[in-house]
């Protein structure tokens, strides 16, 4: 190490929403003063500035001065290190090792203005140095529980989260709306109604030079969505990114004007999910979402044909089972129609008929368990980061969690995508002969998924046979149950 005395100074705020660095600039001033009354040589000031440095920090904030400054000390630059307080140095109990073990390993003396000196050599020194950790350390957790507290208030209130950038649509209050993007958003969404996708109102805005709320010219695909889809374009206030719900069980509503209404989100979200999840070469994945495996019981998934699969599949994520596409939707429709007209035949009284009429939206019953799995994920991961729990512990909940919270939100868009399906109704006997009297295979898509949902429950599928015998059209009907509702 050098034998003159140089120190280094290291600076931090938590948070500066203005930017200014006005409280780092107050702390140099006052670790210089501290310099001049030691007889120290400042030789670097380290800054990082709105960034937290107890284990509530997110990991993506990364200290690098601070980071930087440790490095510089231990190749000998620094006889010292000043700071204004023990806690602006850190308030994680783990840095406080590490400076600990810098001490005993360069003899670097730790100044505070106002915390004053641990003598780090010895065990009485050491263990105050800790007591005043754990109290920082104490502190941030109640300013933690005090700030979460007040923002799931505010959430329950209905009040913005306001962010430094301020939302697409509105002004910078974040409730009054700004006329021009609103009226972009709105028409984007009747586009999107019609079958526009969330690509070309990306393309078609930055073709007109729209910008972004942070003054960008390039949109993002998932940005777009969300400006347009995004819950907060619906008025929806949301908590951990998912929608709040309140005590009475009904979505909390914000206290800002909304660009369109929950029916416009859902129709457009419907139509979005039916572009991303229904298309394949020859059509669509007419069984999505009907599907079950014999095995595990989870849904099954389209796949199409590749070099090591020359059909295209439905088949288990957990590689269970795996049947022939267009095989076994030519089956099932065809089990379908002879469904519908022995049904014809058995009625007497026209009011008998079928009435095949989409159901109106409902809440999905999966939306507050997906919101209670992103919570508990968050805490498990909270848990790892402060040491209470070891990986071996959290990470293999998380990813289970992980994995029913994927399914959770597969499913989610399996119901936008039937729900996106067209008005479809009968009123007579008579009219479903007249449609059904050529044959439901000359109908299109669209309808013929729309009768099949109404009638069918679930299709369950079982593992085949190996060899020739798997081929014929006995061995093939046995790999599947089909479930029909009842009526």
């Amino acid at each position: 190490m050098t034998h003159s005395k140089t120190a280094a100074i290291y600076c931090r705020i938590s948070r500066d929403a203005e930017g200014e660095g006005t409280g780092v600039n107050r702390q140099e001033a006052l670790c210089r003063e501290l310099a001049d009354r030691l007889g120290l040589t400042v030789a670097e000031v380290f800054v990082d500035n709105d960034i937290g440095a107890s284990d509530r920090t997110s990991k993506s904030k990364v200290r690098h001065d601070f980071n930087r400054m440790m490095e510089a000390t231990r190749a000998g630059q620094f006889t010292h290190i000043l700071a204004y307080s023990n806690s602006r140095l850190t308030r994680r109990l783990r840095e406080l090792e590490d400076l600990i073990q810098l001490h005993e390993e360069t003899g670097v003396l730790i100044q505070t203005v106002v915390s004053g000196q641990d003598d780090l050599s010895t065990s009485d020194g050491r263990m105050v140095a800790r007591i005043k950790a754990s109290v920082d350390a104490a502190e941030s957790d109640r300013i933690s529980e005090r700030q979460k507290a007040a923002f799931r208030h505010n959430a329950l209130s209905g009040k913005p989260k306001l962010h430094r950038q301020r939302p697409f649509g509105w002004k910078d209050d974040g409730v009054t709306l700004d006329a021009e993007e609103a009226s972009l958003v709105r028409a984007a969404l009747k586009k999107i109604l019609a079958g526009a996708t969330i690509a070309e109102i990306r393309d078609e805005w930055e073709k007109a030079g729209v910008k972004t709320a942070a003054g960008n010219s390039e949109w993002h695909w998932s940005i777009v969505r969300d400006v347009i889809l995004g819950w907060r374009a619906a008025g929806v206030r949301t908590y951990h990114r998912e929608p709040l719900y309140g005590p009475d069980g009904k979505l909390v509503m914000g206290q800002w004007a909304p660009l369109i209404s929950l029916e416009e989100r859902e129709a457009g979200l419907a139509m979005i999910a039916k572009h991303a999840r229904t298309k394949r070469r020859s059509g669509t994945w007419k069984l999505t979402g009907l599907l079950r495996c014999g095995q595990c019981s989870s849904p099954l998934y389209g796949q199409l044909a590749s070099g090591s699969r020359p059909m295209d599949t439905y088949a288990c994520k957990r590689s269970h089972v795996s049947i022939n596409a267009e095989r076994l939707e030519w089956y099932v429709f065809s089990q379908l129609y002879f469904r519908l007209l022995n049904r014809l035949e058995g009625e007497v009284e026209e009011s008998a008929a079928i009435s095949v009429t989409p159901s109106e939206p409902q809440r999905w019953e999966g939306e507050e368990r997906l919101s209670e799995i992103t919570v508990r994920i968050e805490e498990l991961m909270e848990a790892f980061t402060k040491g209470k729990l070891s990986g071996e512990i959290v990470f293999p909940q998380v990813d289970k969690l992980d994995l029913e919270r994927r399914e959770l939100r597969r499913e989610q868009e399996e119901l936008r995508i039937v729900r996106a399906q067209p008005e479809f109704k009968f009123q007579t006997s008579e009219e479903i002969w007249d449609y059904f009297g050529k044959s439901i295979f000359e109908l299109s898509d669209d309808e013929k998924i729309l009768i099949l949902r109404q009638e069918l429950e679930t299709v369950i599928i079982h593992k085949g046979e190996r060899g020739w015998a798997a081929r014929t059209r006995e061995a093939f009907e046995k790999r599947f149950t089909i479930v029909w509702k009842e009526r």
